[in-house]
């Protein structure tokens, strides 16, 4: 919690807080679940006074940017999207229809800011209530897009990763958000959130196959890509 600042102080930027323990909680818990699910949903509504954070936050990480489909310039130089491995071009088709469907679906005039990367090992909890986040990566979409982000990889712990969401437990977590609004998403809202959890997914896979160029490809995540693009709740 703020005590003071933030003060510039010499050209640097000063803060005081106090310090709240918590730990990172278990997102395949269905309490951890929906602390994060709610916590989402508070952390879009507190964020959606401040307009002038859309311009400045923009479309976010390259996780995120799902725009020009199927792939972005990914964030590290170690993966390269320029060309497709023999025998994986089902998955760029995979994500440009994932693409598609979210660009299809998302209201445009509803962009709000929100956490970019929300998922259990950049959260922590105490006594059931959520404490901190941490690695605030912005980005500027719809609330539909963002959770639909979460849903895919809320699970995963900041060490070990816990792997990316199953369809189920997406829905899982998407039904928890809808409980946590002061409405349920729109049909066309689960569209655009499907879309994006299954996108994500997909980017997370192609970074796997990326990897295969050094050895490191983990076969489990793209086989988690199929039958997403159907996810309902």
């Amino acid at each position: 919690m703020p005590l003071a600042g933030p003060d510039e102080v010499e050209g640097r930027v000063l803060t005081a807080e106090t310090l709240i323990a918590g730990e990172a909680p278990d997102g395949r818990d269905p309490a951890g679940r929906l602390v994060l699910a709610e916590g989402l949903a508070r952390h879009i509504e507190i964020l959606r006074e401040r307009s002038d954070f859309v311009r400045r936050a923009g479309p976010g990480p390259s996780w995120c940017r799902y725009q020009a489909g199927p792939w972005p310039v990914p964030h590290d130089t170690i993966v390269d999207f320029r060309s497709t491995p023999t025998g994986y071009e089902w998955l760029d088709t995979f994500g440009r229809r994932a693409a598609d469907q979210i660009l299809a679906h998302r209201e445009a005039e509803k962009v709000v800011v929100g956490h970019a990367d929300w998922y259990a090992g950049n959260t922590a909890i105490s006594g059931g209530a959520l404490t901190g986040t941490f690695d605030w990566e912005l980005v500027a979409d719809t609330e539909a897009v963002i959770a639909g982000f979460a849903a895919a990889g809320y699970a995963s712990s900041s060490t070990g990763g816990g792997g990316l969401s199953t369809p189920e437990e997406a829905a899982m977590f998407l039904r928890d958000y809808d409980t946590a609004r002061t409405r349920p998403l729109s049909d066309q809202e689960r569209r655009t959130a499907a879309g994006a959890a299954a996108w994500i997914v997909a980017f997370n896979a192609r970074w796997q196959v990326a990897l295969s160029d050094h050895g490191l490809c983990d076969e489990a995540t793209v086989s988690l890509v199929q039958n997403y693009l159907t996810l309902t709740w």
